[in-house]
């Protein structure tokens, strides 16, 4: 579930206007349209409650990641990539330039990216120099005092 509340923080970082304007819009499409249609109320009510979803959404998402991240498996990096490797030698690879922002959160890294999404890393993986290392190639961005 950790990855799970991994991702849903990291979306509503990155979605946190659309998150807010959805239940506005929805509560004016309910209140200020009194004899609109059925449709158009249904759309207000799908607005209100959209980000109530979010938990639900998160949990699907990362259902098949939460299961490779429970088996063993390492983390190798250089400047160019981010390559996660499987006791089975299966894995995953991240070019750093599709990095776009990374968080720490709940023990892990979370690697938000412009393909994969959010890709999360365990802290426990690291010793202190290589998650010095590893902080330098994910461009840690540190949490701003309001965060």
């Amino acid at each position: 579930m950790q990855v799970a509340y991994g991702a849903m923080y990291a979306y509503a970082r990155i979605f946190l206007l659309p998150l807010l304007a959805g239940p506005i819009m929805g509560i004016i499409i309910l209140l200020a349209w009194k004899g609109a249609p059925d449709v158009v109320k249904i759309m207000g009510l799908f607005l209100l409650f959209w980000p109530a979803s979010l938990p639900a959404r998160a949990v699907v998402v990362t259902s098949g990641l939460r299961k490779r991240l429970a088996k063993p498996h390492k983390v190798e990096w250089d400047d160019a990539q981010i390559q996660f490797v499987g006791q089975d030698k299966t894995g995953a690879r991240l070019g750093t330039k599709d990095i776009l922002k990374t968080y720490r959160f709940m023990g892990m890294y979370l690697i938000v990216t412009k393909k994969l999404g959010v890709a999360p890393v365990p802290m426990n993986v690291f010793d202190d120099s290589s998650k010095e290392s590893f902080e330098d190639v994910v461009r840690l961005r540190q949490p701003s005092a309001g965060a």
